[in-house]
């Protein structure tokens, strides 16, 4: 009587080598994803730099263009409406927790755009507290423009109802005041403020650009994960040869 014995792999051998071959795919598609990343931010970094070299230019500009227009510095001459301040919450400054100050400025003509007027700690959200920096009349205004991105999936919803907004979301921020607003937002230079509040010039002038990095620790995981398997495999049959 002979005995045979199956050469058939198991089940688990056929699952293990799937989960490899995806961990790879993965690991390969967060590495290209990354370059991907790289090239929308150099792209991003170029354009910023570019727009911050030009003049400064007068608002307000054809409409059809203001989508061109971020990191360009621009000037205005309107009014503020300190009674609908909105309010980005967390942010940080030295170290401080506080707000940036968002107001409608109704530029000369009529149309309105929000302007960052900078950082607030917590204790002076409350406009009564930074009385002397509620400015009012006509006046001149300098700031870079930028276009609010959208929120990430990390970003908390924003609360209307407690004017408390962790992102720029103009259409809603419209509703909110009652006020049509540009599709842009000024941020105010540094120009000091009455009484030191809100503190300009808060626009991130410097733009974090890790994404290489990224994507060759990426594709050095995938790397690594085909020479395991590798030498698994020769250690595997060497045992079986012995």
């Amino acid at each position: 009587m002979s005995i045979e014995i199956s050469s058939g792999r198991s089940p688990f051998h056929t699952i293990s080598k799937v989960l490899v071959f995806g961990a790879f795919l993965v690991l390969v598609s967060l590495g290209t994803w990354q370059l991907h990343r790289l090239s929308w931010k150099e792209d991003l970094i170029d354009k910023m730099e570019k727009n911050l070299e030009l003049p400064s230019v007068q608002l307000p500009v054809d409409l059809k263009t203001l989508t061109e227009f971020d990191f360009r510095n621009v000037y205005a001459r309107g009014v503020f409406d300190h009674e609908q301040e909105l309010y980005l919450v967390p942010r940080m400054l030295g170290g401080e927790t506080g707000v940036h100050v968002l107001t409608p400025y109704a530029l000369d003509g009529g149309l309105h755009v929000l302007v960052n007027r900078g950082w607030v700690p917590s204790s002076l959200v409350q406009p009564e507290s930074r009385s002397n920096g509620l400015v009012g009349g006509r006046l001149y205004l300098e700031g870079i423009v930028r276009i609010p991105k959208p929120a990430t999936r990390f970003t908390p919803d924003n609360e209307p109802s407690n004017n408390a907004w962790y992102w720029i979301d103009l259409p809603e921020m419209s509703k909110a005041i009652n006020i049509p607003l540009l599709p842009i937002v000024i941020e105010a230079g540094n120009q000091p403020n009455p009484g030191g509040w809100p503190v300009g010039g808060q626009t991130r002038l410097t733009v974090p650009n890790h994404h290489f990095g990224y994507a060759l620790t990426w594709y050095a995981l995938a790397f690594a994960l085909v020479v395991i398997v590798v030498v698994y495999r020769l250690r595997r049959n060497r045992s079986v040869n012995d």
